[in-house]
């Protein structure tokens, strides 16, 4: 099998996932697909691309479609490095709102667009405008391509994942991240990647605060970002009441939003938004406990 075959047969495999007109009722492709590979994700999503690369973007095929009635709706459906990474966009993306469908993994129709992920595919689906017929197409296609998406990987969320306490979290608001774009969207701790991570997770809970886990190859790993960490926090003007101890920070940002930072064996812990520090102490105490 020569390079040459062996890649047209990956890029067929991506345009199989696209529905034709004969499974989607009064829906048919309008114009011939796009695909973007590695560095030309750029030309497609100009000033957006970082961060689909941060998580591990391979590919995406593009598909516009339109009904007889002048309806239009546009498919992207992103090939990702992992199964990891396609659940990391997707949190990146979504906002955890509207309609659940049961259509691949996490399937939320807001508005006149929805996600889901599959594997390690990343489907992104957007009407042109919110009529029902606009809607249901929507919903025609996804079914399609959750169909056509064959895979062996489960909805197994990262190792990670399982850190986070369950009570009292809303689930929706669970955040995953490979690096330091999906961080800072989530919460701006710096202008500059602070924390080196490389995987983390963050969720929010029912008494306003919340939890974010970061995790290192190692416990000294961790303890060598914590110190970075400690200068940069205690330099930014953003925060003031700074408190710096040997296993622990204290500050506020220009807020008055109450951060704590803690390591822990391989990880950075950070409770964010609690009302007093000792609130954030027990918080980290019953994660230490959880993580055991």
């Amino acid at each position: 099998m020569d390079c040459q075959n062996a890649s047209s047969r990956e890029e067929e495999g991506l345009s199989l996932l696209l529905p034709t007109a004969s499974e989607i009722d009064n829906w048919e492709r309008n114009l011939d697909f796009e695909e973007y590979k590695g560095e030309d994700l750029f030309f497609y999503i100009n000033g957006g691309a970082e961060i689909y690369h941060e998580y591990g973007f391979e590919r995406v095929i593009v598909q516009d479609y339109q009904n007889r009635n002048g309806r239009s709706a546009s498919l992207e459906v992103y090939k990702m490095s992992s199964p990891d990474s396609a659940y990391g966009m997707y949190t990146f993306k979504s906002s955890g709102k509207g309609q659940e469908l049961t259509v691949g993994h996490g399937c939320k129709l807001q508005d006149y667009y929805l996600n889901f992920w599959k594997g390690q595919y990343l489907v992104t689906i957007t009407g042109f405008d919110a009529e029902k017929e606009t809607i249901d197409g929507l919903k025609s296609i996804a079914n399609v391509v959750d169909k056509k998406i064959q895979t062996q990987a489960n909805a197994e969320m990262p190792v990670i994942h399982s850190r986070l306490p369950q009570e009292d979290l809303d689930a929706q608001s669970v955040k995953y991240f490979k690096g330091n774009l999906g961080l800072v969207n989530s919460y701006p701790f710096a202008n500059t990647d602070i924390f080196k991570i490389q995987e983390g997770i963050k969720g929010t809970y029912s008494n306003g605060y919340d939890i974010y886990i970061l995790e290192y190859k190692d416990a000294e790993a961790s303890q060598m970002a914590f110190d970075s960490v400690k200068k940069d926090f205690k330099d930014t003007v953003k925060y003031q009441n700074v408190t710096i101890g040997q296993d622990r920070i204290e500050l506020e940002d220009d807020s008055g939003i109450q951060i704590v930072v803690q390591p822990y064996r391989s990880f950075i812990l950070i409770v964010l938004g609690t009302k007093s520090p000792a609130q954030a102490t027990q918080i980290l105490k019953n994660l230490k406990n959880h993580i055991n």
